[in-house]
């Protein structure tokens, strides 16, 4: 899934969340809204922390060696 996607989805979950959350007063919204949101953080870590946001690289062969 491409980071594109990801942060659409986690700006969608964000959005119908909070919307859930705060504006209909039943349990069912409420805990709609809470899964969303929690969605939302999932998706937005995913998003982030993506290999090619971090910059992985191989650490240097003589990064341990104290000599």
């Amino acid at each position: 899934m491409s980071e594109r996607t990801l942060v659409r989805i986690a700006l969608a979950c964000l959005l119908v969340g909070g919307f859930l959350l705060f504006t209909i007063d039943a349990w069912w919204a409420r805990l709609a809204g809470v899964l969303l949101l929690t969605g939302f953080i999932a998706a937005g870590t995913f998003a982030i922390a993506s290999p090619e946001r971090l910059g992985a690289e191989e650490p240097p062969e003589d990064a341990g060696d104290g000599d």
